[in-house]
């Protein structure tokens, strides 16, 4: 019966607070839970140079260049494999990996481990080398 003609009046200043408030919180959630693939650390051509130094750690390692005790570990710096031209300079990017720090080590239970750092990326990979001659 009664019909109002008052129009009702938008409180616009608790609207934008309450825009506000919920864009805060979906940057929060958004940057505790980021959308898309999680990268890992390593561009493509610091994976590439590890797997090259591994080939090498296959090749270089044989019956005459492993640990002849048990507990022994050998270390071959990434230097010493450039000069003895087993392996090219390794670099990413324009970054050279540092020759005197990189290198591969094994033991006598025949393991190996190989350290690659180049800039402020280090990587460091452990496996089980394909000695040639260590079962003869």
């Amino acid at each position: 019966m009664y019909e109002s003609n008052e129009k009702k009046k938008i409180n616009w200043k608790g609207l934008i607070i309450k825009i506000l408030i919920i864009l805060i919180v979906l940057v929060i959630i958004l940057w505790i839970f980021p959308l898309g693939k999680k990268k890992d650390n390593y561009s493509n051509e610091f994976k590439n140079n590890l797997t090259k130094l591994k080939d090498v750690g296959n090749g270089y390692f044989d019956k005459d260049n492993l640990p002849k005790d048990v507990g022994d570990t050998i270390k071959v710096s990434l230097k010493d494999l450039v000069s003895n031209n087993k392996i090219d300079t390794l670099k990413v990017g324009k970054n050279t990996c540092n020759e005197d720090d990189s290198y591969i080590k094994t033991d006598g239970n025949i393991k190996a481990k190989i350290s690659l750092i180049s800039g402020s990326t280090t990587g460091v990979i452990r496996f089980i080398p394909m000695c040639k001659g260590w079962a003869d």
